[in-house]
């Protein structure tokens, strides 16, 4: 199978003599839009995730990366996963090249103060472009984002963010980046297609971001007052790495899967 997409991501293993500083240069070097370094803890494995700014609390695709790893890797038996930041509980399973870690559902909604003028400046887009009949929220599976909706691909394809402006309200507000976000699919399959920005961690815009689709679909179940839902999220098209991220919230759990490969 030839691959052609998905979001790169370097993994370190028995990183545990790894200084926070020698990480932190790895990854602003090796210029990936994350770095995973892999702790060996006694039965388990924590999880530390760089970006070339900043570490971040959680990283899903990085985490789906390192599972893949560790299974590939003839550990013999389901590796047992935890982040290192908040020492949060991931399970996981790989099948082929399948990759599925779930984790529990303390995501939430949060009080944000939300005001749509300087969104709109933020993001170099008019009201027009704002679909009315979608949130337009602060959410958090672990890594809180900004959700934008918009009313179809081309306002979402289009627009070209100020990234300086971004970072100064996620800094203000304590938020890891914007995900604008769009109900206007090319697969017919898909439910949402999306777009990241982080500039506070990263320079680059995410091929794939599965904290914020996990959220995304977190906050619609909430919104919607379901306890329940399933949601096929494409990222990625317009940076040249078409991604699909596949979302399954119910009450107690949240599960992201993805494809993983080994890039040549």
């Amino acid at each position: 199978m030839e691959h052609q997409g998905g979001n790169p991501c370097g993994i370190v293993d028995n990183a545990i003599k790894l200084s926070e500083e020698a990480m932190q240069k790895m990854a602003t070097e090796l210029n990936l839009p994350e770095t995973v370094y892999v702790l060996p803890d006694k039965d388990r494995y924590l999880l530390r995730f760089f970006a070339t700014k900043g570490e971040l609390p959680l990283c899903c695709h990085g985490t789906l990366g390192a599972v893949f790893y560790l299974f590939k890797s003839n550990i013999n038996q389901r590796p047992n996963i935890y982040t290192y930041k908040n020492n949060i509980k991931i399970d996981v399973k790989c099948e082929n090249d399948l990759v599925s870690m779930s984790l529990a559902n303390n995501g939430k909604i949060l009080n944000t103060p939300i005001d749509l003028s300087i969104i709109c400046t933020m993001l170099s887009i008019d009201k027009d472009s704002l679909a009315k009949d979608l949130p337009c929220t602060v959410a958090s599976i672990g890594s809180p984002k900004l959700f934008v909706p918009l009313v179809n691909r081309a306002a979402l394809f289009d627009m070209t963010p100020s990234l300086d402006l971004i970072s100064q309200w996620c800094k203000t507000n304590a938020v890891n980046g914007v995900y604008a976000y769009s109900s206007d699919t090319e697969n017919p399959n898909a439910d949402y297609v999306g777009r990241n920005f982080n500039p506070l961690f990263s320079h680059q815009e995410d091929i794939a971001t599965g904290t914020a689709a996990a959220a995304l679909g977190q906050m619609l179940c909430k919104t919607r007052k379901q306890l329940e839902g399933i949601f096929t999220i494409e990222q990625g098209a317009n940076l040249g790495g078409p991604s699909q991220i596949y979302v399954s919230i119910s009450k107690k759990n949240i599960e992201i899967k993805g494809q993983a490969y080994f890039a040549s």
